[in-house]
């Protein structure tokens, strides 16, 4: 039995991009007559460990939570194939426009170029810390930028926390706030590779390690990252580094506390620059068009309209006589 979705919908394409539980699919929207991305749970998942049901569930939610910010992939649909695999219709960025390909092919950014980026980046985390949600996977390949507009893909592990039982309220609100400087810190590791064009990531080291350097003196961050942190020798102006440095400071006291702050360092970096931040509009989602039925002119209901027509007729003959 051939794969159906969306009730034939959707006419499955050449895969974009998989994870360790879904794939993502340049996919044919049949009602909307367009190009989308539909993800779809790996097959091997069907009947497993419904954690990874619940991950789509989750993503689910979030996009509805935040479908109003132009920065968050827009949503289309989501439902269940005919074999159980749950999948999300999503708009279809273009191809090659995530930072990790742009950094890769292109090299670094310069801060004309790379600050709009970062300010949207960091205004979708202030909106979405404001209605406590955390992203908690900043990568570059989940960061797309195209025409003025970031967007942030990928929301799978991203969480809500929330409670209404006072009992977990104070754990509850600790674990929202070190998610909140989780994504802060990812922030900065992102601005780093975008403005330096190295993967910041290549200066971390992993925990067994960095403990032992801590018992030899060494300064390392929670995060593993070996402090201070050096910049390779590009053009990066002394304000932008601060900034960084800010965002993954070995001190958790001298970080940014709220990525509110971090938002208005780089819009006052930015007006240094003349560089314009701003949010982009949130285009309208186009949605199929109605369906007008146009029965054929010698078809049945033409025909009985006639015949109702000539009956009238010849009643209201009738009766004037």
């Amino acid at each position: 039995m051939s794969l159906s979705i969306g009730e034939g919908r959707y006419i499955l394409g050449e895969p974009l991009g998989e994870g360790r539980f879904a794939v993502v699919y340049r996919t044919q929207d049949t009602h909307l007559d367009r190009p989308v991305a539909l993800k779809l749970l790996r097959e091997e998942h069907v009947g497993g460990d419904p954690k990874w049901r619940e991950a789509f569930d989750i993503e689910v939610e979030l996009l509805k939570a935040l479908a109003d910010l132009p920065t968050v992939v827009t949503m289309l649909d989501h439902g269940t194939a005919s074999d159980g695999r749950p999948y999300i219709g999503l708009e279809l960025l273009p191809p090659g426009t995530d930072l990790l390909t742009r950094v890769t092919h292109q090299g670094r950014l310069s801060e004309e170029d790379g600050l709009p980026i970062a300010w949207q980046l960091a205004d979708l985390l202030r909106t979405a810390h404001a209605r406590d949600i955390a992203y908690r996977d900043l990568k570059l390949e989940h960061i797309f930028w195209s025409d003025g507009r970031m967007t942030l893909i990928d929301w799978n592990v991203s969480r809500r926390f929330v409670t209404n039982n006072p009992q977990e309220h104070l754990d509850v609100s600790w674990e929202k706030e070190w998610n909140f400087q989780g994504d802060l810190f990812k922030l900065g590791t992102m601005l780093y590779s975008m403005f330096t064009g190295v993967d910041i990531r290549s200066r971390q080291i992993p925990t067994p390690v960095y403990s032992q350097l801590r018992e030899s003196g060494y300064s390392v961050t929670d995060e593993g990252i070996v402090w201070p942190v050096d910049f390779p020798d590009v053009a990066l102006s002394p304000e932008l580094k601060e900034i960084i440095l800010r965002l993954v400071h070995i001190d958790l006291n001298e970080r940014y506390q709220s990525a509110e702050a971090v938002c208005a360092a780089l819009e006052e970096r930015a007006h240094q620059l003349g560089v314009e931040v701003t949010r982009p509009v949130k285009e309208p989602t186009e949605l199929p068009a109605p369906i007008v039925s146009h029965p054929p002119k010698d078809g049945i209901v033409t025909r009985m309209k006639e015949w109702l027509a000539r009956l009238s007729n010849k009643w209201w003959g009738t009766a004037r006589r």
